[in-house]
């Protein structure tokens, strides 16, 4: 292939180059600037609370503080999805900070901030001990970027996509036989298009400017993808870009040899459109039907939680803790199970670029069909952690 190892050097240069300035800003603020500084500047918070905690997805704690005046948190940067370190207050005596805990914003509001974290941080919350959270490097979508790459200098020729790409040949094309499926509220242009991309045997691209209805194409066009039984991964570069296709497909309704894909957003819930919540995979495991046992075993990590907080003696303390353990392990497995079904029975799995290298989409590389909405938008090495997902590809965007 066609100056692909250089191509791969190039982007693993740039990529660490980028980070490296996160990371430094990142630590340079850690280092150099105060707490109440840095509180300032936004990206930390200082003299909060434990008011609540509960049970999230695969068993992870979700730790809730408020503000210790009780009148709301101060102005910040910081929200849904950023990495975070959860640490005690720094001891005004001392100047040192007891032992941190990382953990994801889960929530965040005016007045209460929710974080997901791997196992519910007894020693940091003991007594009324006063908390603080600060916002750091951010290393999850470098690293799935990064992986991307890294597989792509692994993939052969035998990738017809990558194959086409670096000039390994030319795309190839079969006519396609969907005409009559067409919606008709489709016009000759992007019909044209539609059946263009649906010919493509490994790569094709839909080009226009802004408002001629690109979006409209690519929804019609996966619908005509899953009318034919194939299986699609649908991927833009924002969470705005991946609803407007769902918002689309949801609308479809079945008729004639037309089917209405069944659909499955992965992402996190609050950062989806809230009319399209249903249609998350977080909404759909739970509400699927052995969601109710999820829900019992949720019930007494909570019921454990309590007393692990109340208790004082040392043997019913590592009781507990085991029995933790084992309940989390139980609740993942089951959940994974239910995870596992709902995508393999979707037509449409979407998400963002970088979250399609969720690791609950790591066994999912076979995908018939993987569309980029907005492709011109996207960072280039984002869009490779789907490509490398998929038989086929379509890009879709403008200049």
């Amino acid at each position: 292939m066609q100056n692909l190892e250089q191509f791969v050097k190039n982007q693993f240069v740039l990529l660490d180059l980028e980070r490296q300035a996160e990371v430094e800003q990142s630590s340079s603020l850690q280092e150099n600037v105060s707490a109440k500084e840095r509180e300032q500047r936004g990206v930390c918070l200082r003299k909060l609370r434990l008011v609540g905690s509960s049970t999230g997805l695969g068993g992870r704690s979700l730790i809730k503080l408020e503000h210790l005046s009780g009148e709301g948190l101060p102005p910040h940067k910081m929200g849904i999805g950023d990495i975070v370190m959860l640490r005690k207050s720094i001891d005004a005596k001392t100047g040192k900070k007891d032992d941190s805990i990382r953990g994801v914003i889960y929530r965040a509001n005016s007045n209460r901030l929710t974080i997901a974290v791997e196992d519910f941080p007894e020693a940091l919350v003991r007594d009324g001990t006063l908390l603080a959270v600060d916002k750091i490097a951010n290393d999850i979508t470098f690293k799935r970027c990064h992986d991307a790459i890294e597989n792509l200098g692994k993939v052969s020729q035998s990738h017809k996509v990558m194959d086409v790409i670096f000039g390994g040949r030319e795309p190839m094309y079969t006519p396609s036989r969907e005409n009559n499926l067409i919606s008709n509220q489709i016009n000759e242009s992007q019909k044209e298009a539609i059946l263009f991309s649906l010919s493509a045997q490994d790569i094709s691209l839909i080009h226009g400017p802004p408002g001629t209805g690109k979006t409209t194409t690519v929804v019609e066009f996966i619908v005509l993808a899953v009318s034919r039984g194939e299986k699609v991964l649908a991927c833009g570069p924002s969470n705005i870009s991946v609803d407007n296709i769902l918002e689309r497909l949801v609308a479809v309704e079945s008729k004639g040899g037309r089917v209405k894909p069944k659909v499955v957003r992965v992402g996190h819930p609050a950062r989806i459109l809230p009319q399209l919540l249903k249609h998350t995979l977080d909404h759909q495991t739970k509400s699927h039907e052995n969601s109710q046992i999820n829900k019992d075993i949720r019930a007494e990590i909570s019921n454990l939680m309590s007393r692990l907080k109340d208790t004082r003696d040392n043997s019913e303390k590592n009781q507990i803790r085991f029995q933790l353990r084992e309940l989390r392990q139980d609740l993942r497995t089951r959940e994974d199970k239910v995870v596992a079904e709902i995508l393999k029975n979707a037509d449409v799995i979407l998400s963002t670029n970088t979250g399609a290298g969720d690791s609950l989409l790591k066994e999912y590389n076979n995908f018939d069909w993987v569309v980029i909405d907005e492709a011109a938008q996207a960072l280039e090495a984002s869009c490779w952690i789907p490509i490398l997902k998929g038989n086929k590809l379509l890009l879709a965007g403008d200049h």
